[in-house]
């Protein structure tokens, strides 16, 4: 299968599971308020909504010769997208991540396989950065936040999704190692520490970078 066709089936299985995850909220789910550093279930689709709209944005920018936006300090940025987001309604918040989904497919879907080949930040192909935003950073976030509530079912089926359908993308070395490190990051988070440990042992292994 062409890498454009797996990208367009991630970004669309995540915008599915992100769908199961607002209809599965309970109402006082709904009407939580969240705080900069803990945030409800509309502040996090608020927040990958935000990031996948604005990597659909700058795809263009980048395949023009331009430059996206660096961030030194993401801690600040996303404590900055908190208080954009914060006050909206479910409404907004909704219809801002089906615009952000839409965006992100239709640049997609007038891209080549050699466009997506080409580097974005720190030589990074471009492909790399959709699947980041467009596809991992959303399952992240839905995983941590059903674990956060105990739905440990939900937390561990998002968190296997971080695995194979993600290495099938590339075969490169620094690739695997970084499907396996974020692996372990999620299975951390879910206290499978001996699983963990064996990904984060294979990630290093595979690309020592990761290991600073």
């Amino acid at each position: 299968m062409a890498k454009k066709e797996t990208l367009l089936n991630l970004v669309t299985e995540a915008v599915k599971r992100e769908k199961e995850f607002v209809d599965g909220l309970t109402g006082a789910e709904r009407a939580a308020v969240g705080a900069s550093d803990n945030w409800s279930a509309k502040d996090v689709v608020a927040h990958c909504a935000y990031w996948k709209k604005r990597r659909a944005v700058e795809i263009p920018q980048v395949l023009q010769g331009g430059s996206a936006a660096v961030f030194d300090d993401f801690d600040h940025e996303n404590d900055r997208i908190f208080l954009e987001y914060h006050d909206k309604s479910w409404d907004d918040v909704t219809a801002f991540s089906r615009e952000a989904a839409h965006l992100l497919v239709g640049q997609l879907q007038q891209m080549s396989e050699e466009d997506l080949e080409r580097p974005w930040q720190d030589d990074r192909p471009i492909w790399r950065m959709v699947v980041g935003n467009g596809y991992s950073h959303t399952i992240v976030h839905l995983a941590e936040h059903y674990q956060q509530k105990g739905d440990m079912v939900h937390a561990a089926e998002l968190t296997a999704m971080l695995g194979q359908p993600l290495a099938d993308l590339d075969e490169s070395p620094g690739w695997q190692g970084t499907v396996k490190y974020n692996a372990a990051c999620s299975l951390s988070l879910l206290g499978e520490k001996a699983a963990a440990i064996n990904e984060l042992r294979d990630a290093l292994a595979l690309t020592p970078a990761l290991v600073d």
